[in-house]
């Protein structure tokens, strides 16, 4: 049998096709599997913390001092994904918020040394006041831009957003942004 110059064109061109395309996925491939610049890859750990103290004094009242603590830490299972536990822990004279929970936190976005990321906890809050205990759920949602200044250390700003869930006797519902500066250790 006999084949036509239409078919070995055709085959010719399905040949050329397949070899850009196999071309093209490999230039795509090599470019998405840059390294990441910080310690964001499977098998490192990170921490986050802030620590917070002022007094307040209002005239005709007491004074009083507020303590603040947070910590966040990550261990990466995938590269840039990791898992850990959250707390938080609040003291004022007679009064004692304690949050613990778990932490998701996910770098959608990085471009050499800047880092785009989401984080979400889910924890339990525990208010003491004057004796009493009341227990609720918080989520928390944070999206931040990270710089790495080294491959440990990272700086930027990020955006929080809380939800308290009320209970029918102590605690209203509560949705609060924030602002904030952060500073982040992976190792």
């Amino acid at each position: 049998m006999r084949k036509s110059k239409g078919q070995n064109s055709i085959r010719i061109l399905f040949g050329l096709l397949i070899l850009t395309s196999v071309t093209a996925r490999a230039a795509v491939t090599s470019a998405d599997e840059e390294k990441l610049y910080g310690n964001i890859t499977q098998g490192h750990y990170g921490i986050s913390a802030s620590l917070n103290l002022n007094s307040t004094s209002t005239e005709g009242t007491s004074a009083f001092t507020t303590f603040r603590f947070s910590a966040r830490t990550q261990y990466f299972l995938a590269d840039r994904f990791g898992l850990g536990p959250v707390l938080r822990l609040t003291t004022q004279s007679n009064f004692t918020d304690f949050s613990v929970g778990p932490s998701a936190l996910y770098y959608f976005w990085t471009r050499e040394r800047l880092g785009a990321y989401f984080s979400q906890d889910v924890t339990l809050r525990t208010v003491t006041n004057s004796g009493k205990t009341s227990s609720t759920c918080e989520l928390d949602s944070q999206f931040g831009l990270n710089y790495f200044l080294y491959p440990s250390v990272a700086v930027g700003p990020a955006v929080d957003f809380f939800h308290r869930f009320g209970t029918a006797t102590t605690f209203n519902r509560v949705n609060q942004f924030a602002l904030l500066g952060q500073l982040s250790i992976y190792f």
